[in-house]
């Protein structure tokens, strides 16, 4: 069963807050149609819209206790802002708020490889209780493929974070002479500066600047 929000509703004088209703309506839904699995697609626009602020803080804490109360599995799905693809993913990427991820028994988080534009790693952020079974040292990779309607993850090995992520962002000195290095590289390659702000998790003035002042200037 899939439920939408309706935009158009305003929130009842009942409820202090937006948050508070969509958690009240989402253990009403549950209730009424015995759901046993709940999946919540997204949750990064309520941490990051200034018109709910804490909404998104109030509904994990509805979901945390609808969890606990009715003994349903409740999966969470969060963006990140854009980051470099050098740096290790933690729980402080999570948008919006890292006292989000003090609601939730696990995270599990996908990463771009620099490996390959198709390249996915699956690193396992935070366990609740024991070992993390897919740490930094131990992360899964996929490749991304869609071999009919729907895009799927197709098992590849297991491996280690560093060896997908920019190798030069091991010297943080060295950042943004390296930065500036590759994004000129991509250019000379024919790459939009468009498309090197994506490829490298940057705004495109910044790259317009990498591409146009002096190394030791920048």
């Amino acid at each position: 069963m899939r439920a939408q929000i309706g935009w158009d509703r305003e929130v009842p004088d009942a409820f202090e807050s937006y948050g508070a209703f969509m958690a009240h309506s989402i253990a009403e839904a549950v209730d009424k149609h015995k759901i046993k699995v709940l999946i919540v697609d997204n949750i990064s626009w309520l941490a990051t819209a200034n018109t709910h602020a804490g909404a998104a803080l109030t509904l994990m804490k509805g979901l945390k206790g609808l969890k606990q109360d009715l003994g349903i599995s409740v999966m969470v799905i969060a963006h990140t802002p854009k980051r470099p693809y050098a740096r290790p993913m933690t729980d402080n990427d999570l948008a919006g708020a890292k006292t989000l991820a003090n609601f939730s028994d696990t995270m599990i988080a996908i990463g771009k490889s620099h490996r390959g534009h198709d390249i996915r790693y699956i690193k396992h952020i935070k366990p609740r209780s024991g070992p993390g079974q897919d740490d930094a040292s131990n992360v899964i990779v996929c490749r991304l493929e869609k071999p009919h309607n729907f895009p799927k993850f197709t098992f590849l090995e297991h491996g280690s974070e560093r060896a997908h992520l920019m190798p030069y962002y091991d010297r943080a000195y060295h950042y943004r002479e390296q930065l500036t290095n590759e994004a000129r590289r991509l250019a000379a390659e024919g790459l939009t500066e468009r498309d090197i702000a994506d490829k490298l998790c940057l705004g495109k003035t910044t790259v317009h600047r990498y591409l146009t002042e002096d190394i030791k200037d920048a």
